[in-house]
């Protein structure tokens, strides 16, 4: 049975002989930590609470520390100087700054932040339909039936409002027709809803399309 109250000053001097003595130099001091760590790293501390989880610190803990980092600066480089307000004379704010910063990051991979290596990557959960919907080659095909339609809503007419792409063979059952122009029309938000409403999402034709545009009268006027 241990005879040593824990954390007190003849524990401290027992267990100090296995602690890492001042002046030392680490072994792998410099010496990078690798992708493959950082993530073994992570599996194996997740899910782990951390020692001092739910404890508080005492008034006198925290006036020690108080005293102790009172005045101290860790760079005298990067601390803010009293009476300084860089505001929008920042370097950073700086048009031309800010367009070389873009030239040089344009293309650049963001490593440890994309795929497996993101913090809130969760196994690859995103949906097939929500990742075409999100590259540039969708993107392209509803801005060419958008140009196509003249930004200008088919059924009711208006012009400039809120528009969307609509599938006239839905997205879901035609795959091979998503990124066909002649498959889309442009629909403001309202009529893009009326028709979803009357026809459902799945399985739309065009004959559907052709009905649902007979009656051109304006749903935002009724």
């Amino acid at each position: 049975m241990n005879t040593y109250q824990r954390y007190s000053k003849e524990w401290r001097v027992r267990v100090s002989r296995g602690w890492f003595k001042g002046g030392n130099i680490p072994h792998n001091k410099g010496v990078p930590i690798s992708i493959e760590t950082k993530i073994k790293l992570s599996h194996s501390l997740k899910g782990k609470p951390a020692w001092n989880k739910g404890i508080k610190m005492t008034e006198e803990q925290k006036n020690k520390l108080s005293k102790l980092f009172k005045g101290i600066h860790r760079s005298t480089k990067t601390e803010f100087k009293k009476g300084q307000f860089l505001g929008n004379k920042n370097p950073a704010r700086q048009l031309s700054i800010r367009e070389k910063i873009s030239v040089v990051k344009t293309g650049v991979p963001h490593f440890n932040q994309g795929g497996a290596y993101h913090p809130n990557w969760k196994g690859g959960v995103t949906k097939e339909s929500e990742k075409v919907r999100k590259n540039l080659e969708y993107k392209m095909w509803r801005r060419a039936v958008f140009a196509r339609d003249n930004w200008t809503c088919q059924k009711c007419r208006v012009r400039g409002d809120k528009i969307n792409s609509h599938h006239i063979h839905n997205f879901a059952d035609f795959a091979d027709l998503r990124m066909s122009i002649e498959n889309g029309i442009t629909l403001c938000k309202i009529c893009h809803k009326e028709f979803h409403k009357t026809y459902g999402l799945k399985k739309n034709t065009k004959n559907e399309l052709q009905r649902f545009l007979e009656n051109r009268i304006s749903l935002k006027n009724i």
